[in-house]
């Protein structure tokens, strides 16, 4: 980030329409910078044109939209980068021309690389990757500078759940470092963990406080698989998760005793960002994560 004062996006009364068709209607909203905001909304409800709107990439029917900052960076819904480029060397130029040094652009894709593992190799030309791997460089082109303005359209779509709380770190980073991200979700333990909540329907937008909100559920099932590299399958000391709770799937074996089983955790919101991380780093395969509806 530079010097420079970043100010709030604001859009007042902005009605977005597409021919005789009225996607958005009369939309006040302010969007401060330091912050993070998810969209959420059923299927042509509007919610991707107001994202396209505040990333500055379409325009108003009507009303006024200030204080889209110059360097704003934006993974649309289909990502399609140059198919003959090298994923690293795509990476390092979206930095050099997002304001990096070539040093600077270069340590930056490396360190985003390595997060977000982008296999086979970052050598491998774009387009050959897989969905998984190209949506992990669709990510890594929006972080890989310090841009005033992330705007992300369902950036979990087709990326696996090993990367979701790398996704999630990079995200509260930026607006702790007084960034504002604004993104478009469908995965309902993403939408209770917002810090902001914006709701689409019908063309209007409401704001969501979080207290406001009435939770689908504040606990999570992990269900997790050892990759082989302890052949005794033990979990990670499970002591610094104070509600992560172990089924063992067919019998009453401790979890210092799993050998190639998958296990079910269970475990509360705050908690389960860094006890994803904390399997991964372990060498254990995440299989999946969703929501649970009351006591588990």
């Amino acid at each position: 980030m530079t010097g420079e004062a970043v100010l709030p996006i604001e859009l007042d009364q902005v009605t977005k329409r597409y021919g005789d068709r009225t996607v958005l209607r009369e939309v006040d909203l302010a969007l401060a910078p330091g912050t993070s905001f998810v969209i959420e909304g059923a299927n042509g409800s509007g919610k991707s044109t107001l994202l396209r709107l505040i990333a500055g990439v379409a325009q108003p029917t009507s009303g006024r939209l200030r204080g889209i900052p110059r360097r704003v960076g934006y993974l649309p819904e289909r990502f399609t980068p140059p198919p003959l480029m090298r994923a690293d060397a795509y990476l390092r130029h979206i930095g050099r021309i997002s304001g990096l040094t070539t040093a600077r652009a270069r340590a930056r894709t490396e360190e985003l690389m390595e997060l977000l593992v982008i296999r086979p190799t970052p050598r491998h030309r774009l387009g050959t990757l897989s969905k998984g791997n190209l949506q992990k460089v669709g990510i890594a082109q929006v972080f890989v500078a310090d841009h005033e303005l992330i705007v992300l359209d369902e950036p979990r779509t087709g990326l696996e759940i090993s990367a979701w709380p790398t996704l999630s770190q990079l995200i509260r980073d930026r607006a702790a470092q007084g960034g504002l991200v604004v993104s478009t979700e469908h995965e309902p333990g993403v939408i209770d963990d917002a810090q902001n909540l914006l709701r689409v329907n019908e063309g209007r937008v409401a704001t969501a406080e979080a207290r406001q909100r009435t939770p689908r559920s504040r606990r999570f099932r992990i269900l997790a698989r050892p990759t082989g590299t302890d052949p005794a399958g033990r979990l990670p000391p499970l002591s610094e998760f104070r509600t992560a709770q172990v089924d063992a799937p067919t019998d009453a074996r401790t979890s210092a005793d799993l050998h190639s089983d998958e296990v079910r955790i269970r475990v509360e919101a705050a908690e389960k960002d860094a006890l994803l991380l904390e399997l991964l780093q372990s060498g254990w395969s995440v299989t999946d994560v969703r929501s649970e509806d009351g006591d588990a």
